[in-house]
């Protein structure tokens, strides 16, 4: 008797290894960069598809110029790009990822010297903000709230030519 219960649990032992093996083995693909994770940040990876849409939905565009080798660019995907008040004020914007090395003349376009560099335009494309450096999402979300401010401007009735 005593034997069949050492047996039984060398069994069990053994399956469960063999059950955690398995599972460690098997593990899920990562998201792409330009890809939303569930519940993130629904990052597009065309500007001009995001102009496109900013124009149609009449939503800002937040630009996060990036690059592969760039550390801080990294640390804010793990970080700032994740927090919930982050992802929660992203759905203000049409958020896209540029990849500096893929796409050299957007960076150019709005004078990047070194990622990350976040820039803020209207749905019509043209800039209210940028900022350069890492940001923590606090510091994130006073970017993105001051800019967005920016965006909902209207003009004054003297710019508009109303009143002459």
């Amino acid at each position: 008797m005593r034997m069949r219960r050492t047996s039984t649990r060398l069994l069990a032992g053994g399956c469960g290894l063999l059950l955690a093996t398995v599972a460690l083995s098997v593990q899920a693909k990562p998201a792409p960069k330009s890809a939303a994770a569930p519940n993130g940040v629904a990052w597009r990876s065309s500007l001009q598809a995001a102009l496109q849409e900013a124009k149609r939905t009449k939503k800002p565009v937040m630009v996060d110029l990036w690059a592969t080798w760039c550390s801080p660019c990294r640390a804010m995907d793990e970080r700032t790009y994740s927090h919930i008040s982050v992802i929660r004020e992203s759905r203000k914007w049409v958020p896209v990822k540029v990849d500096i090395d893929a796409q050299p003349k957007i960076a150019e376009r709005y004078g990047l010297q070194t990622p990350p560099m976040v820039v803020f335009l209207k749905s019509d494309g043209s800039l209210v903000g940028k900022f350069v450096g890492y940001s923590d999402a606090a510091g994130m979300m006073k970017q993105m709230k001051a800019a967005y401010a920016k965006t909902r401007k209207k003009k004054s009735a003297a710019a508009k030519g109303v009143g002459r």
